[in-house]
This record gives C-alpha cells, sequence and structure tokens, in this order.
C-alpha cells in the first residue's frame, strides 16, 4: 500500500544527522533548566513555610507562658478610648534588662534571622510589647 501524499518534512542533507535535520529527538537545556528551577522554587516555598512553622512553634514553647529576664526594648502603646479610638501614648520606648512573663510572641521569617539585630516581639501579662534581638542572652526563672 503506498501513501497518496506525506505530511512530513524531510529536510535530510549530506553530512547530517537524520535525527538533527529532521529535529527529532534531542534535549533543549534551557528548558529543562527553567523547568527545574520553578520546581525548585515551588520547594523552596514549602520548605520555608514548613521551617518558619517550626520556628514559631519552638518560640511559642520555649517562652509562652515562662518567666524571662532579657536585655530588651519597651514598645510604647495607646490608651484606647472609651467612645472607641486611640488615646494618649503610655510609656516610653527604653532598653534596659526586664523581667516579664511571656503571654505571647510573634517573629519574623528565619530567613531574616541572618542580622544579629533581627528581633522577636514578645507581650507580658499586662499586655506590654516589647522587642527582644535574637542576639542577646535570655535567662529563665
Amino acid at each position: 500500500m503506498q501513501a497518496k501524499k506525506v505530511f512530513e518534512a524531510q529536510h535530510f542533507e549530506r553530512g547530517r544527522s537524520p535525527k538533527v535535520s529532521m529535529d527529532i529527538g534531542g534535549i533543549d537545556l534551557f528548558k529543562e533548566a527553567s523547568q527545574r528551577l520553578e520546581d525548585l522554587t515551588e520547594k523552596k516555598k514549602d520548605l520555608d513555610i514548613e521551617y518558619n512553622g517550626d520556628w514559631e512553634k519552638f518560640l511559642h514553647e520555649t517562652l509562652v507562658g515562662k518567666k524571662i529576664t532579657a536585655i530588651m526594648t519597651s514598645m510604647p502603646s495607646f490608651k484606647i478610648k472609651p467612645e472607641g479610638g486611640l488615646g494618649e501614648k503610655v510609656g516610653k520606648r527604653e532598653t534596659k534588662e526586664f523581667t516579664i512573663t511571656v503571654q505571647d510572641v510573634r517573629s519574623e521569617d528565619l530567613e531574616n534571622f541572618r542580622d544579629a539585630r533581627a528581633n522577636i516581639i514578645v507581650a507580658d501579662m499586662d499586655n506590654k510589647i516589647y522587642q527582644l534581638y535574637i542576639n542577646n542572652k535570655i535567662y529563665f526563672e
């Protein structure tokens, strides 16, 4: 049986491989690299979420409910007006050694902790907010 028409491009060139001439097979390294980079980025996002979640969990298990002493910076807060809204500023920003019982803790992503100035935010039982720099030691009572 013979085909009436052939719809394939047949560009055979003397001295070239038939596969190269017909563009069969082969690999596009740029396409492969792009796909692998995209996969790596997705996996890294998942890992970042997992590790940041572990970091938050570690901070909560280590600090919340514990009485700690450390050099921290107290953060001013605002009184709440009875009719709603923010009132006057309460407290001042000062850095010294505080002893508090931690009620809650918040932090940045782990990637940001390469810097020695990185900090976590802790709240005491009186809802006062403090900045705790991670390069300062924390003492537990």
